[in-house]
């Protein structure tokens, strides 16, 4: 039985908000999606950086923007 557990991404210091010049090829994000659960995802193309909603393409074929994107902070 899995439990789900809610915090603050950026107050526990691992995460921060990806930016625009975060989507580079190869980089390895992190997508909230439906029902506030983490996706791994490697940007495979850059769409268009500066687009919240079509920013990149990752390694599933989809497209994804900055909205809910987090990367690994750098400590």
């Amino acid at each position: 039985m899995s439990r789900k557990i809610k915090f603050d991404l950026e107050k526990i210091g691992l995460f921060r908000t990806a930016k625009a010049s975060d989507i580079i090829i190869g980089k390895i994000v992190y997508l909230i999606g439906d029902r506030d659960e983490m996706h791994k995802k490697i940007i495979q193309e850059v769409y268009n950086p500066n687009d919240d909603f079509k920013a990149f393409i990752a390694d599933d074929g989809c497209r994804y923007g900055l909205y809910d994107l987090y990367i690994l902070n750098n400590l």
